[in-house]
Parts: structure tokens; sequence; C-alpha cells
């Protein structure tokens, strides 16, 4: 297809994949360009794993632009030393991809970039991102889930290359300015691995469910707040957008008489006045209660000129079913229990992640 984005594979570097460049072209015979080429780090391991690639774009044959590196981990069939793909023979311990494709097998590579990778692909078009992404099968757009085992393949080996590999920088994530994103991901790549570890024999099994099915939902709550907060007080042109919206009730002055500040007004005045705003902002955001859906439509559509994606309506009766089971002890008001099976659980942490991923790629676009 026209549209189709490019990849290429060189397993075998032996030098640095930072100095690849277009010297190295010839060894991957018959390139189209533009295209990307995933080049293997083989002097860099996790804990024996050597899954780390460095992703580079061509636009064409003079031109070159290194992305950032990406974890690719690599599925296999039970008691076997071959590529699925491929058909080949080859080490359990070394990803090795196609040497030309469209898109990874998502039944089989599971992938997570680096900070730089993430960024850089910030840098591009909304849809670009999200095709590299696709192709890559990144597991912030596709969680790995329970429903998602097959007896056929060495879960046990992919669980440990998750890992030892895949999340084994996860510090790194933190010092990144879309720490929201990165914290909300951590927390529900942490809950999607805890789900799938429950075990129905569990005497808590229920109980358990209720908790991760809990601080999936708040989890989606803090990154809207702490994202919405975070753009609003370090934009000026969020932060008077926000004051028009609201009218502030002051403290009373020495003659015991109530004050009224309009804060559009007072943003117009000295530089004391603009610091008295922002503090009385911050206070009015913290009050803010990020689990009123139309709320929360509103402000991000209002200040932050976003539209958010429809799915968030849909997460209504999740954000119901969550008070439920913090507030009434997971029991309706009829006193019947509030049953949530697994399959539930796993598809909300999922549907919150895709949601989470699609309103971050928004936000790229904001100055």
């Amino acid at each position: 297809m026209k549209d189709e984005l490019i990849f290429y594979s060189y397993n075998n570097y032996k030098k640095d994949p930072l100095k690849f460049n277009i010297y190295d072209l010839h060894n991957i015979p018959k390139i189209t360009h533009p295209c990307y080429i995933l080049v293997r780090n083989n002097n860099w391991n996790d804990f024996g794993y050597y899954t780390k690639f460095e992703l580079i774009y061509f636009q064409d044959k003079k031109t070159i632009n290194k992305i950032g590196g990406v974890k690719i981990i690599q599925r296999y069939k039970k008691n076997k030393k071959f590529s699925i793909d491929l058909n080949e023979y080859k080490e359990k311990d070394k990803t090795t991809l196609p040497n030309k494709f469209s898109s990874l097998d998502t039944n089989i590579y599971f992938s997570r970039g680096d900070k730089d990778l993430y960024q850089n692909l910030n840098k591009k078009n909304l849809e670009i991102r999200s095709k590299v992404l696709h192709a890559l099968n990144d597991i912030n757009i596709k969680a790995y889930m329970e429903c998602d085992l097959n007896d056929d393949f060495d879960e046990e080996e992919l669980i440990s290359q998750f890992r030892k590999s895949l999340f084994r920088d996860e510090s790194s994530y933190l010092e990144s300015p879309e720490e929201p994103y990165y914290n909300a991901m951590k927390m529900l790549n942490n809950l999607n691995e805890f789900s799938n570890s429950l075990s129905r024999t569990n005497a808590q099994y229920q109980f358990l469910i209720y908790m991760a099915y809990g601080s999936t939902i708040s989890s989606l709550e803090t990154f809207l707040g702490d994202t919405f907060k975070s753009k609003v007080i370090q934009n000026p042109n969020y932060l008077l957008a926000f004051a028009r919206f609201h009218i502030y009730s002051g403290k009373k002055n020495e003659n015991e008489k109530s004050i009224r500040y309009d804060l559009a007004q007072l943003n117009l005045h000295a530089d004391k006045i603009r610091e008295f705003i922002i503090e009385e902002t911050k206070e009015i955001l913290n009050k803010i209660n990020f689990q009123d859906v139309e709320k929360i439509y509103r402000l991000y559509n209002n200040i932050l000129h976003i539209k958010l994606p429809n799915k968030l309506a849909c997460f209504r009766e999740n954000i119901n079913n969550r008070h439920i089971i913090f507030h009434r002890n997971g029991k309706h008001i009829d006193g019947s229990d509030l049953n949530i099976t697994i399959l539930e659980l796993l598809n909300l942490i999922k549907d919150v992640k895709e949601f989470i991923f699609s309103v971050n790629s928004s936000l790229k676009d904001l100055l």
C-alpha cells in the first residue's frame, strides 16, 4: 500500500548502533526510501537478553534521522529455539526481526521505546507517530493480557523478557516532562501484571479484583487531573483562559467586608497580582473533581482546546463501579454484590491505556 511504512532490520551490526550511517546501507540490499531501519545493539544486553534496537529514519539516500532506542522482545514456541516467523535457528536470548516488514506480528513481538524515541516521534505528525508505534506493537498501545496467553508458546520465557528487559529502565521515564503520562502508564502496566498473576483459588480473589479495578479508574482520573493542572499553570494563555471561567470569592478584609476578585481583570495588573492569581488558581484546580465526565470534557475543550475521545463517556459506568467498590463495599443499593470478572478488569486496563495514549498524543500540538 502507498501509505504503508517500510522497516528494515539489521541484526548483526558489530559497532555501536548510534554510529550507523549511510555508508552501512550497503549491508541492507534493495532499500526503498523513505524507510525506517532497526539496528540491533549487540554490545548491550539485559541480563542476557539482546533486545535493544536503535530506530533510524532515512528520508532519502543522504538524509538520516536517529529517532531513539526501542526494546523488542520475541515470543517462542515451547521447546523450540527458532524464530516463528523466520523459521530459522537462533538462540532465545537475541530478538531477530524480519529483514523487511511494514508491521511486526502482534502475536510474536512486543516493544517499548526509550524517552528519546517517544520525544522525537512526538515531533512528527500524530498519524506518523501512531503508525510507527502500532507497527512495532508498542505495549503502551496494546497491553499484554491474560486472554493473550497461548499454551503453544513459552509464556514463562516471554514474561521473563518483560520483567528483565522491557521494564528494566523504569526510572528513566520519570525525568520526562510528560510525567503524568509515564506515571499513569507505569501504574497501569503494574496493574496489568498484577491482575494477570491473580489466582482464582485465592480467598481474596474478588476483593483483589475490586482493588485493581478501582486503582485503574484512579489512574485515569489522576492523569487527567495532573495533566490539566500542569498545562494550565505552565502556560500563561491557559492560565488566563482558566481564570476567565472562574470568579473567586476572596478572604474578608480588616473591616470584615467580603471581597470578590474577578481573576480575568486582576491578571491585567502588576506581577504581584499575577502571583496571587497563580496561587489562587492552584487552589481552585485542586478542588476540581475529575470524576465528573461532563466537567472534564468542558475543561479540556474550553481551556486547552482539546476534544477528548468519546471513549471517556464510556467510563461513566466504570467510575460508578469504583464508587460502589470504595463507598458501598462492593454492593449495589439493593444489597446485591457487584460482580467484576478478571476479563472485564483486563479490558478496562487496556481501554484506559489506549485512552490515555490518545489524549497524550493530542497534547503534543499544544504550545
